[in-house]
This record gives structure tokens, C-alpha cells and sequence, in this order.
């Protein structure tokens, strides 16, 4: 009896050990990026994510807005399962104007701005990936 208790106990350690990644980290996003403020952040339920993310396997995702001289973005980031997930993200993904998207490793990025031009949008975008990826200070 006692042999039988431990190995469920040894069965249940195994499979909890065994049960993979519940979720890609997801880096927060920076409170500033380019002299954009963030002033949200929301970190809703897989579920309630784009479609086109539900369907590559997005294992958890944040919202968030920056503000600057009156203007706002959105920023929605994602992580995936892996990197070829985040790629056909970037692929995939539909981009209406006013819209920039990257992606890095298994995380992808999508930028909305109706009032920003096209070089305001990839020159955020550009100091937003930088801010978000850069390694951790010591």
C-alpha cells in the first residue's frame, strides 16, 4: 500500500514536471519610449485576444496605450509558443493603415496610430522595440 502511495506521488511529480511551459514570458512594456508615456497597461485573458493570435497559439498578451503632447497609441504585445508562431504573426497579420508590427524570438508587437504618419509610427516602433528588449540592468 505504502509502495503504491509513493509511486502516484512519483506520478504526480513527473507529470507536473513534464507538463511544459504554461506561458512564453511576456516582457512588460516600458513606461517610456521615445518621450511616449505609458499611461495603461492591461493584461487580459488569452481568451479575449485578437483571433489572428488565438489561431498561431498565443500563450499570454498585453495591451497598453501611450500618450504624448495629446496623442495616443496602442500597443497590443504578444507571446507565442515559439518563434515560427511570432514569425507567421508578423506574416499574417493584417495591417490597416497607420499600423506597425514586429516580432523578436517568440514575442510580437503590433503599434496603432491614426494620427501619426508613417515615419512618426516606425520611429516609435523602432524606440519602443529597443526599450522593451534591451537586456536587464545589473
Amino acid at each position: 500500500m505504502l509502495l503504491r502511495a509513493a509511486f502516484a506521488v512519483f506520478a504526480l511529480l513527473a507529470l507536473s514536471a513534464c507538463g511544459g511551459d504554461s506561458g512564453t514570458l511576456l516582457p512588460p512594456l516600458p513606461m517610456e519610449a521615445a518621450g511616449w508615456k505609458r499611461a495603461a497597461l492591461e493584461v487580459p485573458p488569452v481568451a479575449e485576444a485578437p483571433e489572428q493570435a488565438r489561431a498561431l497559439g498565443v500563450r499570454s498578451w498585453s495591451r497598453t496605450r501611450y500618450q504624448r503632447d495629446g496623442e495616443s497609441l496602442n500597443v497590443s504585445a504578444f507571446a507565442f509558443a515559439s518563434e515560427t508562431a511570432a514569425f507567421e504573426a508578423q506574416q499574417k497579420w493584417q495591417r490597416p493603415r497607420h499600423t506597425t508590427t514586429f516580432y523578436q524570438g517568440p514575442l510580437f508587437l503590433v503599434c496603432e496610430a491614426p494620427t501619426l504618419t508613417s515615419v512618426e509610427m516606425l520611429s516609435f516602433t523602432g524606440a519602443l522595440e529597443t526599450e522593451w528588449l534591451k537586456p536587464p540592468q545589473p
